[in-house]
């Protein structure tokens, strides 16, 4: 992989470990949930592409759904 993947990478598990700090937070307070909310959503996104990469660099797969990744799962769940 390069330089982009490796930061990519080193970005998603950084944003991982702060998501799992939610769970030592209040999660009732307002402020608190809507943060935890944001970061999971940055989270989801970055694992996606990190997943992305690996598809395209280890097996060359590169069809892929065009359009947002959450509706790609949510037409996918839609089916099964």
């Amino acid at each position: 992989m390069d330089a982009k993947f490796d930061r990519r990478f080193q970005s998603f598990c950084n944003s991982l470990d702060a998501l799992a700090e939610a769970r030592e937070r209040d999660l009732t307070d307002s402020f608190v949930l809507s943060g935890t909310s944001a970061k999971f959503s940055i989270t989801f996104d970055l694992s996606w592409k990190v997943m992305k990469d690996i598809l395209v660099q280890y097996y060359a797969i590169t069809g892929f759904v065009t359009g947002s990744q959450g509706m790609f799962c949510v037409k996918h769940l839609r089916q099964t």
